[in-house]
């Protein structure tokens, strides 16, 4: 397993940790931020293609 492709998983592991703290956390009625966890989920969605993007052909770059 090359480098790149362990670095990749772990950042596609902890952003997929990430989204499913934050949905948690804003889907709470109490947390009246519902455009919060829009855009966090869409910032994290970015970085998991791009994590997928570095673990395949190891650079950031599309």
């Amino acid at each position: 397993m090359a480098n790149h492709e362990l670095k990749g998983k772990i950042i596609f592991s902890l952003c997929l940790l990430l989204m499913i703290v934050f949905n948690y956390y804003y889907s709470n009625p109490q947390n009246n931020c519902a455009s919060c966890a829009l855009w966090l989920g869409f910032l994290m969605g970015i970085f998991v293609v791009l994590s997928h993007i570095y673990r395949i052909t190891g650079k950031f770059k599309v």
